[in-house]
């Protein structure tokens, strides 16, 4: 694509004097950026990840191969394969672009794995990649910001002209299992490797999860059996599978079915199970998102040991699981405000978990005709808003959550942006989550 004899666009809101003219124009001529159908660019218009991501990897294009999108599927689903393949560090397809969304996908492509927003902001300052919007430092930089397409076109020109090739393999990539933690291992190279856990839970079997919750991003689970291997992994975030995993968090159904063939069910229990060398591995599905992966659950079958009969045990670690389930959720979804743990909502919401089981009802209103106010009003809340999410059958935490996730007004409770609290119980199979928004 070329720009005329006369230096004219084809774009009809961009004139001669646009401040990111010269940049779009180039871009138009690289084949990385073009308008709409009605010949527009849309300079001022917010720009979503999806349109980024595609404007990075179509400028390295003599490095970066993209598949062709397969029949019915959305443009830009190879893209977001290719970033989870590389583990670059991505929200969402039809999120809007902050700059520190921007600053986390080049720190990870040219850096590997995810430090922290600051980190990858002072990488950008540090290396001339930005000058930053009002200064060149971490608060100069805005990170909140929403990018527009004429500033995305402006910042991949200037990326290339400074970085010409993306030569090298990272240093500092996580490479193999979760978070380098493989399935097997002991113990003592898992607490090596990450440390003591944030939180130990039982689990429904005679192994105990060893949670890792400090970081949303980074958020692990493992399930370490009585002889100190570890028996079962899980995790809804990103950024965290190894690059030896095939199919990781953000692949699309595609990629899952060229991996394991189509499932008989695709996904109707809300994953996609795949048995192979006595390890099974669920791949929860995220129908709000193209049915790509939200969270993965591996274990080995035969190595679970025994039922674990302390039920109350094992519905505190499901309450637990589910509030960081959430958390995690809200973090890949660009939401800012990640929720704390609430006992009085926990409260109100374990006695209607328990109510529903002991009377086989399923509503929000309970036979006392309270609702889910009124329950956490008596629980002791004050000046208040709140949402309450409830369903039961599931076998564990990973299957509720994930049938929130694809349940559309669960899912927007989960994802509600001025929610700052949240409690969670469960009563062996019947689950309630109340979200709290104080006044």
């Amino acid at each position: 694509m070329k720009v005329d004899a006369s230096g004219s666009l084809p774009f009809k809101d961009v004139s001669s004097k646009h401040w990111a003219r010269s940049a779009i124009a180039w871009g138009y001529e690289q084949g990385i950026v073009q308008g709409n159908q009605n010949n527009n660019f849309l300079p001022e218009a917010k720009v979503t990840e999806a349109e980024f991501l595609a404007m990075v990897v179509r400028a390295y294009s003599d490095e970066l191969s993209v598949r062709n999108a397969a029949k019915g599927e959305k443009w830009y689903r190879p893209y977001f394969d290719l970033a989870t393949d590389k583990q670059w560090y991505i929200y969402g397809y039809n999120v809007t672009s902050q700059r520190y969304h921007v600053a986390n996908l080049i720190y990870t492509m040219l850096k590997g794995a995810y430090r922290s927003d600051e980190t990858s902001i002072q990488y950008l300052l540090d290396t001339g990649l930005s000058s930053g919007k009002n200064s060149a430092t971490v608060a100069g930089y805005l990170p909140y910001d929403q990018l527009t397409r004429a500033e995305a076109i402006v910042f991949v020109q200037r990326m290339k002209s400074k970085l010409p090739s993306l030569s090298g393999e990272p240093s500092d990539r996580v490479n193999t299992g979760l978070r380098n933690i493989k399935l097997g291992d002991t113990e003592a190279v898992l607490l090596k490797q990450l440390g003591q856990p944030d939180r130990k839970d039982s689990s429904q079997y005679s192994y105990t999860w060893y949670v890792y919750n400090k970081k949303p991003n980074q958020f692990a689970m493992y399930g370490v059996a009585a002889d100190k291997t570890v028996v079962a992994m899980y995790s809804n975030a990103r950024d965290v599978w190894g690059l030896d995993q095939p199919i990781k968090v953000g692949s699309s159904y595609s990629a899952l079915t060229q991996k394991i063939g189509k499932p008989a069910d695709a996904g109707a229990n809300g994953y996609v199970e795949h048995k192979a060398n006595g390890v099974v591995t669920n791949y929860y599905l995220d129908a709000n998102a193209d049915q790509s992966v939200d969270g993965i659950l591996v274990y080995a079958a035969d190595k679970l040991g025994s039922a674990n009969s302390n039920q109350a045990a094992v519905d505190s670690g499901f309450d637990r699981q589910i509030f960081d389930l959430t958390n995690v959720f809200r973090h890949k979804n660009a939401v800012r405000s990640q929720l704390t743990w609430n006992d009085k909502a926990a409260s109100a919401a374990y006695s209607h978990s328990k109510d529903m089981y002991t009377n086989k009802y399923m509503d929000h209103t309970n036979l006392r005709g309270q609702s889910p106010q009124d329950r956490m009003e008596a629980a002791g809340l004050r000046n208040f808003g709140g949402g309450e999410n409830i369903a039961y059958g599931y076998e564990n935490s990973f299957g509720v959550y994930a049938g929130w996730v694809n349940s559309a007004g669960h899912r927007e409770n989960m994802l509600y942006e001025h929610y700052r609290m949240l409690g969670v119980g469960s009563y062996r199979t019947y689950y309630t989550q109340n979200f709290v928004l104080p006044y």
